[in-house]
């Protein structure tokens, strides 16, 4: 179980985390800041499962408009220009990276989004620290009951819910679902870690973590895929390198996709 005062703990903490990171995205070009400040979000959001787990209609934390409406729109913006930043990290892993037209391409998209972002950025009317924690602060004392939940019932419920969702269909949405059900059991685990309420070790940590990082890589090439299938509609032609590039691709995708199929079987608690 979690205390209130620890529920604030972490809350504050990540948004604070989410604010410093969200500057430097916007006042450099570091990818990793707007990277971060995505994962600040992500965090919360697992906080926010964690608490609304057994009442999913409850407006608790991240699914409270209040805290909620001012993040998503550069949270939304950030993650496309995230997209396109990790496609060009795909790409330059390749032995064959492509024609130069499709990676300029994708830059020309990336500056494109940055702008988009930028001007997102702009209009956003944050929280501060200091009404973050205010907001947070009624919403739990609205609902004691959130805090009796347990964490390692969670965390074993989000393993279960990834698994149907892998087992129930092949590539897809279905799969980033469970990728996601693994980030949050992740995010959990590290938190309840920090709070002193649960000791994972690695043997515990370890698991959901290399599954989501697994299905992370999928989901990436599963992106570029989609992008290289959009350029190729538009281009209307192949042009030089590109066979070799969607034969690399192809290839690794079947192997990844077979270690997703494995996971199952690897999974402790499968």
């Amino acid at each position: 179980m979690m205390r209130r005062d620890q529920v604030l703990q972490l809350g504050t903490g990540l948004y604070h985390d989410f604010l410093e990171n969200y500057g430097l995205a916007v006042e450099t070009d570091e990818a990793e800041y707007i990277h971060q400040f995505r994962v600040a979000v992500k965090k919360l959001r697992a906080l926010a499962f964690f608490l609304t787990t057994d009442r999913p209609e409850a407006a608790v934390l991240l699914d409270s408009e209040h805290l909620t409406a001012c993040i998503q729109p550069v949270y939304k913006s950030a993650g496309k220009v995230r997209n396109l930043q990790v496609l060009l990290d795909v790409l330059g892993g390749f032995t064959w990276p492509g024609p130069e037209g499709f990676r300029q391409h994708i830059y020309e998209q990336l500056h494109q989004r940055k702008l988009v972002f930028l001007q997102e950025a702009q209009l956003a009317a944050l929280l501060s620290p200091r009404a973050w924690f205010a907001e947070l602060d009624t919403l739990v004392r609205a609902h004691p009951e959130t805090l009796e939940t347990s964490v390692e019932q969670v965390v074993g419920d989000l393993a279960g819910r990834a698994f149907s969702l892998m087992q129930a269909s092949g590539p897809g949405e279905d799969w980033h679902e469970a990728r996601s059900c693994f980030k949050k059991a992740a995010h959990l685990l590290l938190m309840a870690g920090e709070l002193g309420l649960a000791s994972p070790g690695q043997h515990r940590f370890m698991p959901f973590r290399e599954a989501e990082q697994l299905l992370g890589t999928w989901h990436d090439f599963y992106m570029l895929g989609r992008f290289m299938d959009k350029y190729l509609a538009v281009l209307g032609r192949r042009e030089k390198g590109w066979d070799e590039l969607e034969a690399e691709y192809l290839e690794q995708v079947r192997q990844i996709e077979l270690a997703v199929r494995d996971l199952p079987e690897r999974f402790p608690l499968a």
